[in-house]
């Protein structure tokens, strides 16, 4: 055996030894966009994920694989989300969550919708959340403790899973801002 199939030799076994490590790891094309940026680890990576969404928001998902448009039906046959995997807090709400996400169900009309995603992330501060999103708050809402934004055809919210911690924001929330029949 000559020194180039040695080279080769030794290459493929480490390659071979290497694929289990591998194999675990995910593309990133499949992966949403909390499990990309992980927005929980820092704040640089919290703001580029809320860039992310703020210049995708069109897509009605949150950087997430669930968009509001999707039915019970296409939530169990793509995702496999069974009726067990719902928590019901309340009478018409129920939710579950997944890569991240919490999706939130309310019954409108009589019949059950995806009405709210939410995330968390790491802390920022109102100033951070305005460098990404403006000034421009929906109804003058810069001032409490809540952010409100009118984002196309989507309502963002800013909250904190703290209700005493009124300067850090570590949740934000989508919904549509109308239901289309």
């Amino acid at each position: 055996m000559n020194k180039i199939q040695q080279i080769a030799l030794v290459i493929g076994l480490i390659m071979y030894l290497l694929t289990p490590i591998f194999s675990y790891m995910k593309d990133a094309s499949s992966m949403t966009a909390y499990e990309r940026f992980k927005p929980q680890k820092s704040q640089s990576n919290a703001q580029e994920f809320l860039t992310h969404i703020l210049e995708n928001i069109h897509e009605g998902n949150l950087g997430g694989d669930i968009a509001f448009h999707i039915t019970k039906e296409e939530l169990q046959s793509k995702f496999g989300i069974r009726e067990d995997d719902y928590v019901s807090p309340k009478l018409h709400t129920r939710y579950f969550d997944r890569n991240g996400y919490r999706y939130m169900f309310n019954k409108i009309k009589g019949e059950e919708r995806l009405t709210v995603i939410q995330t968390r992330f790491e802390s920022l501060t109102k100033e951070q959340i305005f460098k990404i999103f403006g000034e421009e708050t929906y109804g003058n809402h810069k001032y409490r403790y809540e952010i409100w934004y009118k984002v196309g055809d989507f309502m963002v919210m800013f909250s904190n899973t703290d209700p005493d911690n009124r300067i850090d924001y570590n949740i934000i929330t989508i919904s549509p801002r109308t239901f289309k029949q």
